[in-house]
């Protein structure tokens, strides 16, 4: 299994994005430069700690660099706290595309992008947009928020801040402490989590996973969610694309990625692995990682 980055090849920095600053672990391969070089971010309210580093380690040991920045507003990143703004999410990717292409050591023409369940929609429609990506993966995708938010029956909340996601009434929040360095994380979990027993994937994620964690979004974060449709670019991208997804999710429903899938072309390849949202995070992480790196090694040479 992948390591955690525990290794110099990890170093944190800064990417500056028009009114807030993204905080960012940049992990270089081995190997000479320079290198393809993968963009990832995490999906919804979640933060880089929450096991990207697995995934970052993965395109490391395939011998691809990884850029992988906490969303505006969100874990050390500066910005407005807990408000989700798709659009400016989509708009954060290029920039971090932005920085990725100035580095030294990055080969400025063979870069890539990832995403996972919020953000593995985002990065459908920055694939379709943005010529400077060679290939995508968006894992456990959104692909419909309006049919989504029907399913689970929302109702508009009437408070400004809501929780981001279900915790079975715990306070799991973090410290809010400074950016959390790579070598100081801990292993992270493995095990099932059923979507209805959600609240467990962060009540067992060790402490230093959540410390830059906030449980918390405006409640204006669930009405843009309601009206994004990433699953409309879809059709559009041209460049090579895996989709990831797990066979029982309720969250970013399986039937609903299954069904764009089937519309889309050939260069749009598919991974199932079971069980709910949280086995791509869990269980079947070194999986899905490494089927990530695999594609993005064959894509990107």
């Amino acid at each position: 299994m992948s390591a955690p980055l525990r290794t110099a090849a990890a170093r944190s920095l800064w990417i500056d994005a028009p009114g807030a600053r993204l905080h960012a672990w940049f992990v270089s391969p081995p190997g000479d430069p320079p290198w393809p070089t993968v963009v990832l971010a995490h999906g919804w309210a979640a933060v880089k700690e929450m096991n990207l580093d697995y995934f970052a380690a993965a395109f490391r040991d395939a011998g691809i660099a990884a850029l992988v920045f906490d969303h505006r507003g969100f874990g050390a990143s500066e910005g407005p706290r807990g408000d989700i703004d798709p659009a400016r999410q989509i708009a954060d990717y290029g920039v971090a595309l932005d920085a990725a292409e100035r580095m030294d050591g990055v080969a400025a023409e063979r870069l890539g992008v990832w995403g996972t369940s919020y953000s593995g929609g985002h990065v459908l429609c920055v694939a379709k947009d943005d010529r400077r990506v060679r290939a995508a993966v968006a894992q456990v995708p959104t692909i419909s928020g309006g049919e989504a938010t029907r399913r689970r029956g929302r109702t508009p909340p009437a408070t400004e801040y809501v929780p981001a996601a279900d915790t079975g009434g715990r306070d799991l929040d973090g410290d809010g402490g400074d950016p959390v360095d790579p070598a100081e994380l801990p292993p992270a979990p493995d095990g099932q989590y059923p979507d209805a027993d959600r609240w467990r994937f962060y009540a067992e994620l060790p402490p230093e996973r959540r410390r830059t964690w906030r449980n918390r979004i405006t409640s204006r974060s669930l009405e843009r969610y309601a009206g994004y449709e990433p699953g409309a670019c879809l059709p559009d991208v041209a460049v090579p694309l895996l989709v990831i997804l797990a066979e029982d999710d309720t969250i970013t429903p399986s039937d609903l990625i299954r069904d764009a899938v089937r519309e889309a072309g050939e260069h749009v390849v598919t991974l199932a692995v079971p069980g709910g949202h949280y086995a791509v995070y869990t269980d079947h992480r070194e999986r899905t990682a490494r089927a990530a790196a695999a594609f993005m090694a064959e894509h990107l040479r």
